[in-house]
């Protein structure tokens, strides 16, 4: 895939529904890359000519562009690097835009803030955001429209290579998915149209997977909510084995 630059008119477009696209980001130590694995959009009224155009939001708050093929021909299973240390808490927008001189860049279908599927671990779907903390190792923000960001000190060497240190994730996602799941309950109703809409979605989705549907929740309990909130941040801690594989980080070897 190649990067491309474009100016776009958002007028007269169709909406993609997020079902319908997927994209897969992995991180390694040959780099980040994305790339699209599915789209199903053969039942839309589209030119077979028509371009698709990636936009790919980088936890750095960076753009990245790049063409999927066309509407007839989309390009699937080829990486696009994103020039990233982690493809963690990525966003994307799909875009298929007017291939022709006169109205070049007229977007006629888009779907925005999809999360890919990530080669690791499914908490990828939080935001990592190098900010000023102080003495503070992290912070928990709730964006009105990013949804749950992880604020990592940016005095950090490489505050990317401290969110894949096991043993930062084991001292801290449990307490992180908490707290979401909290934030999960008070935002359950929120609509598609909403900003936060999609991310609640997708955030929702997970749990669902983990077995703890927000749906069972009715926020007016909180002792009940807070009990709930305990029972996923368990579940999620014995999914990844966190107590074993950091036990030994402390253990004292006796004389």
């Amino acid at each position: 895939m190649r990067s491309v630059n474009a100016t776009f008119n958002y007028t007269e477009r169709v909406r993609i529904e997020r079902d319908w696209v997927e994209f897969k980001a992995v991180s390694d130590s040959n780099g980040s890359t994305v790339e699209l694995t599915r789209l199903k959009i053969d039942h839309l009224a589209l030119p077979s000519d028509a371009d698709i155009v990636v936009e790919v939001r980088t936890t750095r708050r960076r753009i990245r562009r790049f063409d999927a093929g066309t509407v007839g021909s989309p390009t699937f299973g080829v990486p696009f690097e994103l020039n990233e240390p982690t493809a963690d808490g990525v966003s994307i927008d799909l875009k298929v835009v007017k291939p022709n001189l006169a109205q070049k860049g007229k977007i006629l279908a888009m779907c925005k803030g999809l999360r890919p599927l990530f080669g690791g671990h499914p908490e990828s779907l939080l935001v990592i955001v190098p900010k000023d903390l102080g003495q503070r190792l992290w912070n928990l923000n709730f964006d009105p429209v990013s949804g749950p960001e992880l604020e990592l000190n940016s005095e950090f060497e490489n505050p990317y290579m401290v969110w894949n240190n096991q043993l930062f994730l084991a001292l801290t996602l449990p307490a992180i998915v908490k707290s979401i799941a909290i934030w999960l309950v008070e935002n359950q109703d929120v609509g598609d149209d909403d900003p936060i809409g999609p991310v609640v979605k997708e955030w929702k989705l997970l749990f669902s997977r983990w077995g703890y549907p927000v749906s069972s929740q009715d926020g007016e309990d909180f002792d009940e909510v807070q009990h709930w909130a305990d029972g996923v941040a368990g579940a999620f801690s014995g999914k990844y084995n966190y107590f074993s594989s950091v036990n030994s980080f402390f253990a004292v070897d006796g004389e």
